[in-house]
C-alpha cells in the first residue's frame, strides 16, 4: 500500500480531468505579518526572567558533580576514591547499598575497565540526583509562592 501524498492526488486529478489543477496558496504576506506580530508580542512582554529556586540548585549540583568526577579521575584508583562519587550521588547510593546487601556495590558494573565502570554508574546517578534536586526546588518554589499569597493583608484600613 502506498502512502498518501497530496501532490500525487493533485496529479491524478489533473491528468484524469484534462485540466490543470492547482491548490490554492495562502497569502504569504499575511502569514509573514502574523508571524511578525506574534514575535513582537513575545519580545515586548514585560515579564521578568525568573530562574526560581530549582535552576540554580541543579546547576550548582551539576558543577559540583563535574568537579567530583575530575577529581576522581585524577586520584589513585583505589577504594577510597569511590567515596567522593558515592557522596555526590548520595540518594542513588543509598538505594545501591540497600540492593547490594553484603556483597559488592550493586550499581557499579564490572568488566568494562575501572573508569568506564564508574562512569556507567555515575552519569545516570548524577542525572537522577539532579532530577531529585530539581523536584525539591520546584516544591520549594511553590511553597514560597503560595505562602506569599496566603499572607496578603489586603488594602490598608481606612481612617
Amino acid at each position: 500500500m502506498q502512502g498518501f501524498s497530496c501532490d500525487g492526488l493533485i496529479q491524478q486529478l489533473s491528468s484524469s480531468s484534462g485540466e490543470k489543477f492547482t491548490r490554492p496558496r495562502r497569502s504569504s504576506e499575511r502569514s509573514r505579518r502574523a508571524r511578525a506580530d506574534r514575535l513582537a508580542k513575545a519580545v515586548n512582554r514585560d515579564v521578568p526572567l525568573r530562574l526560581g529556586c530549582a535552576t540554580p540548585l541543579v546547576l550548582g549540583y551539576l558543577a559540583f558533580a563535574v568537579y567530583a568526577w575530575c577529581d576522581f579521575v585524577s586520584t589513585n584508583h583505589d577504594g577510597l576514591a569511590n567515596v567522593g562519587l558515592i557522596m555526590v550521588t548520595a540518594p542513588v547510593a543509598l538505594i545501591g547499598l540497600v540492593l547490594s546487601g553484603n556483597g559488592s556495590f550493586a550499581l557499579i558494573p564490572e568488566g568494562h575497565g575501572y573508569l568506564a565502570d564508574h562512569a556507567i554508574y555515575y552519569v545516570p546517578a548524577v542525572a537522577c540526583t539532579a532530577l531529585l534536586l530539581w523536584l525539591i526546588g520546584r516544591r520549594l518554589e511553590r511553597a514560597f509562592r503560595s505562602a506569599g499569597s496566603a499572607h496578603d493583608d489586603g488594602p490598608p484600613a481606612g481612617p
